[in-house]
């Protein structure tokens, strides 16, 4: 499975900047015995929307030739 997550960044002079990267490279991959929960999140707390992350991603299967996008519409602290 060859699925890469798309995100942008938010900082000084850089607003908007691409993350691109493939899913595996994450390493969330469930511990050998099998109970925990492992997780990707980002966000921001506060009234600054846009301080490290924009409230958007998207998912693109490569494979499939698929996206699949998510975009929050806040004024206030947020994580996806």
């Amino acid at each position: 499975m060859q699925v890469k997550l798309h995100r942008f960044r938010s900082r000084l002079s850089g607003e908007g900047a691409l993350e691109s990267r493939f899913l595996e490279s994450l390493d969330l991959e469930r511990s050998w015995l099998g109970f925990n929960m492992c997780v990707e999140r980002f966000g921001n707390a506060g009234t600054m929307t846009l301080n490290g992350w924009h409230p958007s991603l998207a998912l693109e299967d490569i494979k499939h030739n698929v996206f699949w996008g998510a975009r929050l519409g806040v004024t206030g602290s947020w994580q996806m």
